[in-house]
């Protein structure tokens, strides 16, 4: 059985550009040797406490802190603060292949680049013991919103959320007793909620210096949410990131797994 991991698109294309781009690779540990030279791909590695992305390129890319640079697949903690990794009995460590058997771009870098300007902020990659220790083309999807916020014994409460992309405001939304890795909340709002995000956000805007950070925007097309990011300076400075559509009981996960949601006061204790 596979165990799907959400990544963010923005995480991940940078590490594959990274092994096309590097004339040297070196395969992961723990990976056979007889699966035929090394080359530009990604490795994923996962541990009891993540599951992670890296490069195959050398000089292999590390952080400023000294650590590897890798990108962390976006999960969930139950409320007891566990986490179910992908790795089973073993198998934790196998390659994504970024180049044909020729040499030539294969299947996955051609679908990370064509997506990126897209709207499509995230990208699954289904894990699955039957596979070894090489993963095919057909693991790999990109989507523009993410349909698996928590799982279905999540329970959701009323919570008052912050955080700094919303410039510390409060707001009112339905907290899950599920966190994300990170230990942030995953909220959802109602669509009168999000219109009041959407204002504050644009008065947000146009109070900044045109020099400023990157920001974020939000606006709707129809019942669905777009979610962009303003980039002052840059050629295109306005990048959609997400689209999301309201869920069955029409209320939308902004931020979810992308913004660092904390509780504005803490919540009531049921007992």
């Amino acid at each position: 059985m596979s165990h799907r991991l959400w990544f963010r698109l923005d995480d991940v294309v940078p590490l594959a550009e990274h092994a096309m781009h590097c004339l040297s690779h070196e395969p992961a540990t723990g990976i056979p040797t007889d699966l035929g030279p090394a080359g530009p791909a990604l490795i994923w590695t996962s541990t009891a406490s993540l599951d992670l992305l890296t490069s195959t390129g050398l000089p292999t890319w590390y952080g400023r802190n000294g650590t590897l640079h890798a990108a962390e697949a976006q999960a969930w903690r139950d409320p007891h603060g566990r986490y179910r990794p992908a790795g089973r009995d073993g198998y934790t460590t196998a390659y994504l292949p970024l180049t044909s058997n020729s040499g030539t771009p294969g299947p996955v870098i051609n679908l990370l680049r064509s997506s990126l300007d897209h709207g499509k902020g995230w990208l699954t990659l289904d894990i699955d013991p039957g596979d070894r220790h090489l993963m095919d083309a057909y693991r790999v999807h990109v989507v523009s919103d993410r349909d698996d916020l928590v799982p279905q014994n999540a329970v959701w409460r009323p919570g008052s959320v912050t955080c700094p992309q919303v410039g510390e405001r409060i707001y009112w939304g339905l907290v899950a007793d599920y966190t994300t890795t990170g230990g942030d909340l995953i909220v959802r709002f109602t669509r009168h909620t999000v219109e009041q995000i959407t204002d504050d956000l644009q008065a947000q805007h146009a109070a900044a210096t045109p020099a400023g950070p990157a920001r974020p925007g939000l606006g709707f097309d129809g019942d669905v949410l777009i979610v962009y990011q303003l980039d002052p300076g840059h050629v295109w400075p306005r990048r959609t990131t997400d689209y999301l559509i309201p869920d069955h009981g029409d209320r939308y996960p902004l931020g979810a797994y992308v913004w660092p949601w904390r509780y504005a006061t803490e919540p009531t204790r049921v007992t």
